[in-house]
């Protein structure tokens, strides 16, 4: 496939041919000699840019203070010189490379915080975090439910245990209590069974009695909420 740019420099030749035409036989050598100037730097560029056809444009674009490739293949200096296409790809390396950094600074500054949340939710978690900033959501006024779907192996474990850990250094026992389930036998939240603010943890492997009494306890403190919602005559905890 031909350069259309190249394409396009090819239809300023004859309009530099009759330049120099016109400059020699009108005596005007200025116009002869910047016409025929012009005319070189165009061939140049042409067959420069003709090169392109050896460049793997699927290869990987390296960027450094020396220079910027394509492959195996240096680029030149100028960028004038460039096709369309190794201007899309270089750009498009660049991005990357900025989202990157930008991806990098977040998450450091979320592990300097310990990944708690830095909006202020009634139960606000970190779920990740993007070129646009940190993604935070309230699993009051969001939820109350969380849904994570996806294939095995995809990293929904890795997920949640993120979610918790983002809930647990934002919050205080005090603040937040967790009753963990665990259908994978404690593979996946058994590090959180220790912790300050778990008060029920089991799994699927646990005998019967110990699964009843974790929904018993959950029943109890549904009953104590609703008793003391008629209390007070409210019908939320904020209230």
């Amino acid at each position: 496939m031909r350069d259309a740019g190249a394409m396009q420099m090819l239809w300023f030749l004859p309009s530099l041919a009759f330049g120099i035409y016109l400059g020699f036989s009108s005596g005007m050598w200025q116009m002869a000699i910047m016409s025929g100037f012009t005319a070189v730097i165009l061939v140049v560029t042409i067959l420069r840019r003709g090169k392109a056809k050896k460049i793997d444009l699927t290869a990987e674009v390296w960027l450094s203070a020396s220079g910027i490739a394509i492959g195996n293949h240096i680029l030149p200096k100028r960028s004038i010189f460039w096709r369309a296409e190794w201007n899309e790809l270089v750009w498009a390396k660049i991005e990357r490379e900025q989202a990157a950094q930008a991806a990098s600074s977040q998450l450091l500054e979320l592990q300097t915080r310990g990944l708690a949340a830095a909006g202020q939710g009634s139960l606000t978690a970190t779920l990740g975090f993007a070129i646009s900033g940190n993604l935070e959501v309230d699993l009051v006024d969001s939820g109350p439910h969380l849904l994570i779907t996806g294939p095995t192996g995809v990293g929904k474990s890795q997920f949640l245990r993120f979610v918790l850990r983002s809930l647990r250094s934002k919050y205080s026992p005090a603040e937040l209590q967790i009753a963990l389930v665990d259908f994978k036998g404690g593979s996946t939240l058994g590090s959180f069974r220790s912790e300050p603010g778990v008060w029920a943890f089991v799994t699927d492997l646990d005998v019967p009695s110990l699964q009843t009494e974790l929904w018993d306890r959950i029943d109890e403190e549904l009953q104590q909420r609703e008793a003391l919602f008629a209390l007070t005559g409210t019908a939320d905890i904020d209230s």
